[in-house]
């Protein structure tokens, strides 16, 4: 019996260790061809962007940015704190306060990645949108991405990743925060999945 549970316990590391080097290898990284592929053909009217808050204001400046550039006609940055301002935000974002008048909301409910997609998807219904840009930080992608595809299958979604400092495209290995952040990470999208799977969510 002990035998047998040693090596459950091998082959359960094995597994664990296979699909960490497979999550860590499908991080999308910033500048990535295919999401800019697909903002090519899509169409800026029925597309709404969603930043998610956390790491700075990286992640807002880039959905900003995007919206900018007409790939967008909304952006929601969602999970922001009760307190915060429009006019705050817009302070720290050049040329931004006509945007923030027009077309930036700020989401006030969601505390998880799990409350970001349902923000977002009520979010996405209120406006009718057929896809979304999601911008968030490279690691935190495919968790993100998991949480909102399954809350919205029919919409399409379109990950536009924002560089970690922590997780760098290069040298990352040598990076023991960046470990513990990946390792952090990755068991996170697994419980995200087996929640998913097993339909307790």
């Amino acid at each position: 019996m002990i035998r047998f549970v040693g090596q459950l316990l091998i082959v359960f590391a094995l597994l664990w260790a296979g699909g960490f080097a497979l999550f860590v290898s499908k991080v999308p990284r910033e500048g990535n061809e295919i999401a800019s592929l697909q903002l090519e053909n899509s169409d800026p009217a029925e597309t709404g962007i969603v930043a998610l808050t956390g790491g700075g204001l990286s992640r807002i400046r880039a959905a900003v940015t995007l919206m900018e550039s007409g790939n967008g006609t909304k952006v929601l940055i969602t999970g922001t704190h009760p307190d915060t301002r429009e006019e705050e935000l817009a302070a720290y974002i050049e040329n931004s306060a006509a945007l923030f008048e027009c077309c930036i909301e700020l989401g006030q409910r969601a505390l998880t990645t799990r409350g970001n997609a349902i923000e977002t998807r009520d979010w996405v219904d209120e406006n009718g949108f057929e896809r979304i840009i999601v911008v968030t930080t490279d690691y935190h992608m495919p968790r993100a991405i998991a949480e909102i595809r399954h809350s919205m299958p029919q919409t399409q979604v379109i990950a536009w990743p924002v560089a970690s400092p922590i997780a760098p495209a290069q040298g990352w290995i040598e990076s023991g925060e960046a470990w513990q952040v990946l390792v952090t990470e990755y068991n996170k999208f697994l419980l995200v999945r087996m929640a998913q799977v097993l339909r307790l969510e």
